[in-house]
């Protein structure tokens, strides 16, 4: 009996080693299938930390039914604090001969942390809101541009991650507060009022009143409109006067320097050239890590004016360069010595329509607008920064060509079709930015 006794120690604990062994490379897989899951969650960025939790929980089941196809692991923890993602997990692994024993499963359990960190990292968001984004286009910008930035400081703010947003059009606004700076040249407002008089003969009667249809162009986008239009009858004419005020008011629009320095930064000796009586979009958001100040801006986005891309391109860069206008940014030295990594990720939804003049950008000779974008790619990548561009809902292959030779490579350019192929380039985007590293 003692002799059989210590076989069937001998079983169990052959037979244990052999479970725990099973138990081992089960833990192995579920670790797997546990990282995996938390990644894409922090790479998905929704922000809301119970949809962050479902998402976990459907990729570790996909995950680990891809690699195991058994049982049914248990998402048990899940936390957010800090920009750290915390997540544990179980299975049950069947036991075959533990049950000698009475053990029928062997639990496992893992646990795993997701540091969403970043290299020091500015970013300059140049993004097209002229008046052909009127409407849904500049929601879905938003939003768009908005999971970007809760990918990259979905802890909140980092000091190690800035963000600059420049609307643009064919203009660009360096906000009104930068009226008397040193580096801008910005003429006095004019304003006149005086008493204007002529004669006018009162409208006594009207008849065949109908509806026609006219056409005019936004920023190349053909939009028609409806007007009244009726047959009137006229009374004797009389004399009216009104108080009229004629004059220009700066609304915070800036036009270029002569060329190459509308092509370039530095040189602030000779000064932006600050327009009167011009519309243009928002005014810039330089630099800054306060995530809700970001996207409070994006929210505010109004599209206006036509296409000149180089307007957006070299104030992008002025935003990342640390002399004035902008010293928000770190030095070209600091950057080198501290690895801070400076991008621009450039978005249009259509070719130049516009072309300088200097100082205004009122032509059309989309040639030298396209040369002029081209120049600019050129020198910010000189300047070590990279290019992500968007083209969106473009179908004019030559400014996708210049978008794409613009952008730091092929897989820095994205052709976003819809507001599906939008949100998907944005993602993209923000996952090569991201830098996510396992912790413990």
């Amino acid at each position: 009996m003692m002799a059989a006794g210590v076989i069937v120690a001998i079983a169990v604990g052959a037979g244990a080693m052999i479970d725990y062994g099973r138990s081992y490379q089960v833990r192995t897989a579920l670790q797997s299938a546990l990282d995996a899951a938390i990644v894409a969650s922090a790479l998905a960025a929704s922000g809301d930390q119970d949809e962050s939790e479902a998402h976990v929980r459907a990729g570790l089941v996909s995950n680990w039914k891809n690699s195991q196809g058994t049982s049914t692991p248990n998402l048990v923890e899940y936390s957010e604090n800090d920009g750290v993602l915390f997540a544990a997990a179980t299975v049950e692994v069947p036991a075959s001969f533990l049950g000698i024993a009475g053990i029928d499963t062997v639990p496992v359990r893992v646990e795993t942390r997701v540091q969403v960190g970043l290299g020091k990292m500015e970013i300059a968001l140049v993004l097209d809101n002229t008046g052909s984004m009127s409407g849904s286009k500049l929601a879905e910008l938003d939003d768009a541009a908005t999971d970007l930035v809760n990918t990259l400081m979905r802890g909140g703010n980092d000091d190690a991650v800035k963000i600059a947003v420049v609307p643009f059009a064919n203009y660009v606004n360096v906000g009104l507060a930068n009226r008397n700076a040193s580096w801008i040249d910005v003429p006095p407002d004019t304003a006149s009022t005086e008493t204007q008089c002529e004669m006018r003969a009162p409208v006594t009667g009207q008849s065949n009143c109908r509806t026609e249809t006219a056409t005019y162009d936004d920023d190349g986008r053909t939009v028609s409109y409806d007007y009244e239009v009726c047959d009137y009858t006229y009374g004797t004419p009389v004399e009216e006067c009104w108080q009229a005020t004629t004059g220009a008011v700066w609304q915070g629009c800036v036009g270029s320097r002569n060329h190459p320095l509308d092509v370039s930064v530095g040189n602030m000796g000779t000064r932006v050239p600050g327009l009167l009586g011009r519309s243009c979009p928002s005014a810039i958001l330089p630099l800054t890590n306060d995530k809700s100040t970001i996207t409070t801006m994006l929210d505010s986005l109004q599209a206006v004016g036509n296409t000149y891309i180089p307007a957006g391109l070299v104030w992008g860069w002025r935003a990342l360069d640390s002399e004035a206008p902008f010293t928000e940014a770190t030095s070209t030295a600091e950057a080198t010595q501290n690895h801070v990594n400076k991008v621009i990720v450039l978005m249009t939804d259509g070719e130049n329509t516009r072309s300088p003049s200097y100082p205004d950008h009122d032509l059309q000779e989309r040639a030298l607008a396209d040369q002029r974008t081209a120049e600019l790619c050129t020198n910010i990548k000189a300047a070590g920064i990279k290019i992500y561009t968007v083209t969106f809902d473009v179908s004019d292959n030559g400014i996708k060509d210049l978008m794409e030779s613009c952008a730091s490579g092929p897989p820095y350019y994205f052709d976003a079709t819809g507001v599906a192929g939008l949100n998907e380039a944005f993602k993209d985007i923000a996952g090569k930015l991201v830098q996510l590293r396992i912790a413990g």
